[in-house]
């Protein structure tokens, strides 16, 4: 008759679950039964278990019932994994003795739970330009870690014996002890070792426990197992079985012999999909290319174009776009103009560019040689700097001198974060490097000689950071700092200044370090009110037509120290001439004022 079991097991190492298992009769006859097994688990950690299974049993003369099955389990893991597998077994049961093998089977044996990779270089990055493509490439080790589940192929087998037993004709249940031992191999080709050991299990059966429901039955189970991977497992609990169907066909266990009782016995085996955990690693030679940016803009470089005699610099920076650096080659003649999230840089030159996801900076030096562009028509700037995050590096400007009235180089007004490295102006008939309205440049190692009129000139409200750079023949000041701006300077000379080297508009601010002034048409420093100047470590030397230091105006700070006034030098309307001003630089010869 079919019955519904249902039970609970405590196990160690969190192998403890619930069960509901259904076994049905399909077909039989006098001595032989053909029967259905569904068996559901939750186990701890939202592990779940099916097992299904088809099973035959025939009754022999000689007291055994011989029986075979096979089933499908599927197991989802406490990863999430899914696992089907194939199992089947062999058994033979008498009224005593209990002798079974089963073999496990699965069809997917094994699932990724975690994978990552790690990269090791073995050489330094290098730079490569191919064609329109810029990129930084580093050779080195990809390691490959993986930590796998595993459904595991395996058999079982015990042999087991009842112990003792009740009488069957004492009234109330009917009680049997039996004890179980075998062993058990489970392995899968990526574990290190395989999972074998030996099984001891105990089941104490009492028939007929609830009276008034003929057939149920209560077993109260112990077990323990080991094995190198799970080590010692103990399992404890109980099963109460329920026939289920007609009254009449319910038929208390006494009334039936021995052999009979056994034909509905059901089926014993591994309690779980069996898995187990590996972790394996790969390693191979590889190279990784990044897109780089530019260090100092940080503007990332999609795309490359060239400027040469062929194809200037305003073409080659319109057709690329945003993002791209333009390299410059050659000559090339006539006014020119970069646009915004560009850097132009001259071949031969080096600028230091960055990997956009390593962040490793490396120097980049452009092919080819240094551009010399010349433009001496009357009126407009060599060349342009249209709008923000633009780098000029390493190229050679030249005007038409008295033929015309052009910039070397004009930052147009609100542009911002533009870098000038490594660039020589000369013979212009007007400002060498031009920075508009409410601009923020920076200027490095660069050269601005014979200019009509200043050599750098700062609009209002602007920003200028200046170093390692060389001002030589200005016809007028040698820095012009308009109203409200700022200049911060280190390590620039200025010589041959036509009026004064530096002269501050109203309001400006300006940090100082390591300047030299030799010979100045008019003054050294001309500041106007409300201006803010420290000045450090700086020299003034040569001849001066005016003053070295003149403040005009009110509301004017000086401060600083370690100032030089070279021997020798003179100055036409004296070395200071600063009344009202608060606080003092300090020289050599004194302090101003």
């Amino acid at each position: 008759m079919p019955w519904l079991e249902l039970g609970g097991f405590y196990g160690s190492n969190d192998s403890s679950r619930g069960e509901a298992a259904l076994w049905v009769p399909l077909a039989q006859s006098h001595n032989s039964v053909l029967f259905g097994e569904a068996r559901g688990k939750l186990f701890e950690d939202d592990m779940r278990e099916g097992n299904f299974a088809l099973g035959y049993r025939q009754m022999q003369a000689n007291g055994w019932n011989l029986g075979l099955w096979g089933g499908y389990d599927i197991r989802e893991s406490q990863f999430g994994n899914t696992f089907h597998q194939f199992a089947g077994g062999i058994e033979a049961l008498s009224d005593r003795w209990d002798v079974r093998a089963n073999a496990y089977l699965p069809l997917n044996d094994s699932e990724t739970l975690f994978r990552s990779s790690t990269f090791t270089p073995t050489a330094a990055p290098i730079i490569n330009l191919t064609g329109t493509s810029i990129g930084l490439t580093t050779t080195g080790i990809t390691t490959t870690t993986m930590l796998d589940e595993l459904a595991l192929h395996g058999f079982d087998a015990e042999i087991g014996a009842k112990i003792l037993s009740t009488p069957l004709d004492l009234t109330g249940p009917s009680h049997e002890l039996r004890l179980y031992a075998g062993a058990f191999h489970f392995d899968h080709s990526d574990l290190p070792n395989s999972v074998s050991g030996p099984r001891v299990r105990a089941e104490w059966r009492m028939d007929d426990v609830i009276a008034r429901w003929a057939g149920s039955r209560l077993t109260i189970e112990a077990e323990y197992s080991h094995d190198q991977l799970r080590d010692d497992r103990v399992e404890i609990g109980a099963r109460l079985r329920l026939p289920f169907g007609d009254s009449g066909t319910r038929v208390a266990s006494r009334s039936l012999t021995a052999q009979e009782r056994r034909m509905s016995e059901g089926l014993e085996r591994d309690t779980d999909v069996v898995t187990g955990t590996t972790t394996t690693s790969s390693s191979s030679a590889s190279s990784i290319t990044e897109a780089v940016e530019d260090a100092k803009t940080g503007v990332r470089f999609d795309r490359v174009a060239r400027a040469d005699g062929a194809a200037d610099i305003t073409t080659a920076s319109t057709s690329a776009g945003a993002n791209s650096l333009i390299i410059a080659t050659g000559n090339i003649n006539g006014a020119q103009e970069l646009q915004g999230d560009q850097t132009l840089q001259g071949g031969g030159s080096t600028i230091q560019v960055r990997g956009v996801t390593s962040g490793i900076v490396v120097d980049f030096t452009a092919p080819g040689s240094r551009p010399a562009v010349t433009h001496d028509a009357y009126f407009g700037p060599v060349l342009a700097a249209l709008s923000s995050n633009t780098h000029i590096a390493g190229l050679d400007l030249t005007g038409g001198g008295s033929n015309s009235n052009n910039f070397g180089i004009q930052v147009f007004s609100g542009s911002t974060n533009v870098h000038i490295d490594s660039v020589n102006v000369s013979n212009t008939n007007h400002v060498g490097i031009f920075l508009g309205f409410e601009t923020s440049v920076a200027i490095s190692n660069s050269l601005v000689q014979q200019t009509a009129s200043h050599g750098i000139h700062i609009e209002s409200n602007s920003s200028l950071t200046v170093s390692n750079t060389t001002i030589v023949d200005p016809v007028r000041s040698g820095i012009f700092v308009g109203t409200n701006s700022y200049l911060s300077a280190t390590d620039i000379e200025m010589r041959n200044v036509g009026t004064d080297g530096l002269y501050f508009v109203l309001g400006g601010t300006a940090r100082i370090s390591g300047m030299t002034i030799e010979n100045a048409g008019n003054r050294g420093i001309h500041v106007l009110h409300n201006t803010d100047l420290t000045l450090n470590e700086s020299v003034l030397k040569g001849t001066f037509g005016g003053e070295g230091i003149l403040a005009s105006g009110s509301n004017i700070t000086f401060s600083g120290a370690g100032n030089t006034v070279e021997p020798g030098t003179t100055f036409g309307n004296g070395f200071c001439n600063a009344a009202g001003v608060t606080g003092s630089l300090e020289f050599n010869i004194g302090n101003c004022p």
